[in-house]
């Protein structure tokens, strides 16, 4: 079938008005006939810009339409292009071709208050003005950004109402006094936050940093099997000790002073046998964390999983992809304050904290710090004239005691203490 050949003409529209073409926003058209239909254009022609300005109004029985072709609610691509009407002649072959304009009609609810595009442009704020470029104009990227950034926002004047709200109904409630008592008595337990449960005011020191709040009872009960080979440590003063076995230091030390006369011997091997658990632990490297059973299959689990639970948070690898356990630097020294306590137990309340501190892994000055923290009285060996004048040296040569006595003082955390930086 040969196609047919057609001739297009362009035809001026009268009165130099183009063809309209309407859009209804809440539905479609379906009997014209029944809309009447009213165009007016803008009075001062002089103005190039307002000339071109018109308004197409369509009235029916039960509600009235009103479109126009300048402000905010017209489209951004009618207004950058241009658009034509074709009128086909099939008889004739003939396409007669005129402008046309697109009105987008919007109903007219009677009553309703009509907004002030410029006065709202002049309100808003810069950032407002390029959120609305950006929603405009930006790409998907900035779009996403936007959204997710209003969606986070809180109205700042809503917040602070509703903080002054609350704060003033607390206030009513518990009172100004009780409230500055409360906020005295976080300051002065922040500090604690690494440090084992402590009692102040306790009659005795071994009541201070009690036992029982450092191993549990279903604990001792866990451990009493597995403890039993450092009992027969204990009882031949570590002579029997094997040579294969690696024990720390001060574990060692302990050992071979014997069972003591004021304790059971089984329970003070339990707590030795804990303590060294807690020093292995402590050593435990990134790649030793990985592994499932990290301390060995012959740790009771109850131990296992406290010490996991306790000193040890989830953190991200980038370089796996997933979750892992990691022993961060806070949970180091409650770490190291936990060995501390049960150690003052298992040393009479008088321990060496300088081979504690080779077991540990840490520094002199470190182990120093957090033994002042946990209130314990720090007796420094007395340096010769030749000594002083190498204070490094004399830090690791000579050993340095920490006592626990009474009446006990928990002190204050030095202003100097503070979060290390990154």
């Amino acid at each position: 079938m040969a196609a047919k050949s057609v001739k297009w003409e362009y035809v001026t529209c009268e009165r130099k008005q183009s063809a309209a073409l309407v859009d209804f926003t809440n539905g479609t058209l379906r009997h014209g006939s029944e809309l009447g239909f009213a165009r007016y254009q803008h009075c001062e022609t002089d103005s190039l810009n307002k000339r071109s300005q018109e308004m197409l109004v369509a009235e029916s029985n039960g509600i009235c339409y009103v479109g126009q072709n300048f402000g905010p609610d017209v489209p951004s691509a009618s207004r950058l292009c241009r658009y034509f009407v074709g009128v086909l002649n099939k008889n004739r072959s003939k396409l007669k071709v005129c402008d046309a304009q697109i009105f987008r009609m919007v109903p007219k609810i009677p009553g309703e208050m009509n907004h002030t595009p410029l006065q709202n442009s002049l309100e808003s704020t810069f950032r407002e003005k390029v959120d609305l470029l950006t929603e405009a104009f930006g790409s998907h990227r900035r779009k996403r950004a936007l959204s997710s950034r209003r969606l986070n926002v809180v109205g700042s004047e809503k917040l602070e109402q509703a903080v002054a709200a609350a704060a003033h109904q607390v206030i009513e409630e518990k009172g100004a006094e009780a409230l500055s008592n409360e906020v005295s008595h976080a300051k002065n337990t922040e500090q604690l936050t690494y440090l084992p449960p402590c009692c102040p005011g306790a009659d005795s020191v071994a009541e201070i940093y009690s036992l029982s709040g450092l191993i549990l009872e279903h604990e001792f009960q866990a451990i009493r099997e597995v403890s039993s080979e450092f009992l027969s440590y204990l009882w031949s003063r570590g002579e029997t000790i094997p040579p294969q076995k690696s024990l720390g230091q001060f574990t060692t030390n302990i050992l071979r002073e014997g069972p003591p006369s004021n304790r059971d011997a089984a329970q003070h091997a339990a707590c030795l046998w804990y303590l060294e658990t807690m020093l292995a632990f402590s050593n435990l490297t990134w790649n030793d964390l990985k592994r499932n059973d990290p301390l060995g299959p012959e740790i009771p689990p109850v131990v296992a999983h406290k010490l996991m639970d306790t000193f040890t948070t989830q953190s991200y690898s980038n370089d796996s992809g997933r979750m892992m356990r990691v022993i961060t630097p806070p949970l180091k020294d409650k770490l190291n304050v936990y060995v501390l306590a049960i150690a003052l137990h298992v040393s009479a309340f008088c321990m060496n904290i300088t081979h504690l501190r080779a077991d540990l892994k840490v520094s002199q000055k470190k182990i120093i710090e957090l033994a002042n923290a946990m209130g314990l009285k720090i007796k420094r060996p007395r340096a010769s004239k030749s000594q002083k004048s190498k204070p490094e040296s004399f830090l690791g040569d000579y050993h340095w005691q920490a006592t626990l006595k009474l009446p006990f003082v928990l002190p204050e955390p030095p202003l100097a203490m503070k979060k290390k930086r990154t």
